[in-house]
């Protein structure tokens, strides 16, 4: 599956689920991959939805 990463310009945290409070919407650099992008850090809050037993993560597919 092809998912889309983004960041907050400026910012090294990637984004992947888009039920992320944190989750950009604007003003945003994107990579898509089947692997998660190089460099920088994944957010802590959509690794946690992600792992959650109610699975709130709803990634972005390209």
């Amino acid at each position: 599956m092809i998912i889309e990463y983004r960041k907050k310009k400026g910012s090294d945290e990637w984004h992947f689920c888009t039920k992320c409070p944190n989750y950009p919407t604007e003003d945003y650099e994107s990579w898509c991959g089947a692997t998660r992008p190089p460099g920088g850090k994944m957010c802590e809050e959509c690794i946690l939805l992600e792992e959650s037993n109610e699975k709130d993560c709803e990634p972005k597919i390209c």
